[in-house]
């Protein structure tokens, strides 16, 4: 007869290291996405995300499904080829990724083919601003927030 003790913070350290792996992995198949990392939630755009979450944040612009081209979001969401994005809550789940950006518009077209334009927020540290692309009943909506 074999006797297994578990450690439930062991176990409870194992589970989060496979989640983290798995979302890096997941973040590693952005095309164009480089220096990939998971950080800490930063705090004031923590508050600001919530804010926009709950919808007290006016819609700066609404994009009709027909309508929306990488072009035009591109023009819209302003952060330039090379610089560090971070992206809360990647994937649904509670981890911060931030990332050097190769191609922009390949780098949206990627997070538009991959269905994350459902909801999907961007925040541009070099620029102080957050993006929050939303798919509305009928279209894209767009809020931007600057910090």
């Amino acid at each position: 007869m074999e006797i297994i003790i578990l450690d439930i913070n062991k176990k409870d350290k194992l589970l989060l290291k496979k989640q983290k792996k798995e979302v890096i992995n997941c973040a590693n198949l952005i095309a164009s996405g480089r220096n990939i990392e998971i950080i800490e939630s930063i705090e004031n755009y923590d508050i600001k995300l919530r804010k926009i979450y709950k919808n007290n944040y006016p819609v700066y612009k609404k994009i009709s499904f027909r309508d929306l081209s990488i072009q035009k979001l591109s023009t819209e969401i302003r952060f330039d080829t090379g610089d560090t994005i971070v992206l809360p809550y990647f994937n649904n789940t509670k981890y911060w990724v931030k990332m050097v950006i190769g191609d922009k518009e390949e780098f949206l077209k990627h997070m538009f083919q991959k269905g994350y334009f459902n909801s999907l927020s961007i925040i541009c540290p070099n620029k102080k601003k957050i993006y929050d692309i939303e798919l509305g009943e009928q279209e894209y909506e767009i809020r931007i927030c600057n910090c």
